[in-house]
């Protein structure tokens, strides 16, 4: 059952996605699976090594504290005033690239990743239908798949050097990528 956490006045269909997409089970399957040794959160926490394991006993009293106090959070916005701009958002690196150009690196909690991962696969099918019906043109490649970005690059690659043109309009290939912003093999 659901804790309220923060105010009141949401809408039943967004208690349900709550219910069902970040239930105990959904954010111990997603701290389960994520990558060995993957990137540490802003305050050094490794989802799989740390995190993970705090959720795998039978303690389903902390895990609901744990799902009330570390997740749910970010589903309302609810966060100690002292807190707020820490929690809400993500600290910002500036990574140096080989070309000697600096690359922008927002580094989030552990926390925030969870509920960010877990509702975008709650809305994965709305978003679908809203970009499939709003934009008459719209075409989804590759989603979901692990080489989603080099299909993507080699769609591109079939278009001419100048975008097409349809009804005097020039026309656009947008990529959105919010898997996989920065890859890296090391990521220690």
């Amino acid at each position: 059952m659901l804790t309220r956490c923060g105010p009141s006045g949401n809408s039943d269909e967004g208690q349900e996605k709550l219910e069902k997409f970040l239930s105990v089970d959904k954010i111990r399957e997603y701290f389960r699976q994520r990558p060995a040794l993957g990137a540490p959160d802003i305050d050094g926490w490794r989802a799989r090594e740390h995190i993970a394991p705090m959720l795998m006993d039978n303690d389903e009293d902390f895990h609901e504290l744990f799902r009330k106090h570390l997740i749910l959070p970010y589903a309302y916005n609810d966060f100690l005033p002292e807190h707020s701009d820490e929690r809400a958002a993500a600290l910002m690196f500036a990574l140096q690239k080989a070309n000697g150009g600096i690359r922008p690196i927002a580094c989030g909690s552990a926390y925030r990743r969870c509920y960010a991962s877990c509702m975008s696969k709650a809305w994965t099918k709305e978003a679908t239908k809203h970009f499939m019906d709003s934009v008459p043109n719209f075409m989804q490649c590759a989603a979901g798949l692990k080489d989603g970005t080099t299909r993507c690059a080699q769609l591109l690659r079939a278009f001419d050097s100048e975008p097409p043109l349809i009804d005097g309009e020039r026309q656009a290939t947008l990529e959105i990528d919010i898997a996989n912003a920065f890859n890296s093999t090391c990521r220690q």
